[in-house]
Order: structure tokens, then C-alpha cells, then sequence
């Protein structure tokens, strides 16, 4: 929380898929800061991945594709982060059992969505279907009660330096 007060961080959630009140709130954030580094944290799963994809890209044929956010960056779960943090027989990963989500995340290999991902984008995709395990924010809770925060904190000092990014203070 003081990294956050002390950098000037805005944070806004919204439950589940992107709806159209959140985007146009982040359009407007952008519209006035233009400038703002935009970061999305979501659950290590294929819903997460895919509403990472829907606030950045925008929904094909939908009045959300103009409200997309293109220089959103994917701050997590990122299952290279939680396989250094967890065992991976740990019962903090879920089992994807699901046809369904092996099938959508299968899907996602072969679009063009694939190819314009970073490596560690593609790399994400890859170890979630190799080991069929998801992984929620809330697991980082068992590591300590606000561990969330110092992931947090860590992944925006990791992206900003990858790519000099300022950090607002």
C-alpha cells in the first residue's frame, strides 16, 4: 500500500470480463494521462490470459475493439513467477480437467493473437498446457498475507526497468 500511495498508483478492479463502464473509464484515464503506465493483473488461467487479451486488444466485432488499451502490460500471475514461488505438486495450482479450457487454450496457438505475444506471453500459454494447472491471485496469500502487494510492487520495478519506464512519483 505505500508503494502504491508513495508512487501515485491508481488501482481499479472489476470482476470478471471486461464491461463496457471499465473501459471507458480506462479511456478516459488514457485520454488524460496519456502518458500512464497501465498494468493488468489477473488469475493464471485461460480466463485471465483472455481478459488480459479483451481490455489490450479489444473484442473482435464488438464497440469494445475502440475502447481497447494497446499499452496495457501483463504484470501476472505469470506462471514462470509462481513456479520459483510454489512446488509444482503444490495444492495451491487447480487442474485444468476441463476439454473445454485445454481446447481454448489450444485454440489460441494457432491465431495470429500467438504470434504478436511477447516470448513470455507465448512461454505463459506454454506452461499452462504442458502442466494443465491454473493458479488464482489469491494463492499468493498463503505465502503471507500481503504478499500480493511486494508481487505487485516487484513486477512494476521489473517491467519499468525492462523498458525504462519512468515510475510516476
Amino acid at each position: 500500500l505505500n508503494y502504491a500511495i508513495d508512487h501515485n498508483v491508481l488501482v481499479i478492479t472489476s470482476k470478471g470480463y471486461p464491461n463496457s463502464r471499465t473501459m471507458n473509464f480506462m479511456q478516459q484515464v488514457i485520454n488524460q494521462w496519456p502518458n500512464i503506465p497501465i498494468y493488468c493483473l489477473v488469475d493464471a488461467d485461460i480466463y485471465g490470459f483472455e481478459i488480459y487479451c479483451q481490455y489490450k486488444y479489444g473484442l473482435p466485432c464488438s464497440d469494445y475493439q475502440s475502447l481497447c488499451i494497446p499499452s496495457l502490460q501483463y504484470l501476472g500471475l505469470h506462471f514462470n513467477d509462481v513456479y520459483s514461488l510454489f512446488d509444482k505438486n503444490s495444492p495451491c495450482f487447480i487442474p485444468i480437467d476441463k476439454t473445454k479450457e485445454l481446447n481454448r487454450i489450444e485454440k489460441i496457438f494457432h491465431t495470429d493473437l500467438y504470434q504478436c505475444l511477447s516470448p513470455s506471453l507465448q512461454q505463459h500459454l506454454n506452461l499452462m498446457m504442458t502442466y494443465k494447472q491454473n493458479m488464482e491471485i489469491e494463492a499468493l496469500d498463503t505465502l503471507s498475507p500481503d504478499y500480493i502487494l511486494t508481487y505487485i510492487e516487484r513486477k512494476i520495478m521489473d517491467i519499468s526497468a525492462r523498458k525504462r519506464i519512468p515510475l510516476i512519483t
